[in-house]
């Protein structure tokens, strides 16, 4: 399943789960729902760092970066 990925400030990561429906649609989707201005990458889901510490994910030029270590 793939997902879109943006940066929120302080460079934290949201995530976007389009509907099934809209699966084969998902720049689409990442165009109406990404804010303005905010870059954005469709990624596996599978790529995501664990959800146990995502208020830790930061945003790099290559994707979610993990820096929970706890």
């Amino acid at each position: 399943m793939q997902v879109i990925i943006f940066p929120q400030d302080e460079n934290k990561v949201s995530v976007i789960i389009p509907a099934p429906e809209y699966a084969d649609q998902i720049e689409a989707v990442a165009y109406k729902d990404v804010p303005a201005g905010k870059s954005w990458r469709i990624v596996d889901i599978n790529e995501l760092p664990s959800r146990e510490f995502r208020d830790k994910w930061q945003w790099t030029e290559s994707g979610p970066l993990n820096i929970a270590k706890e």
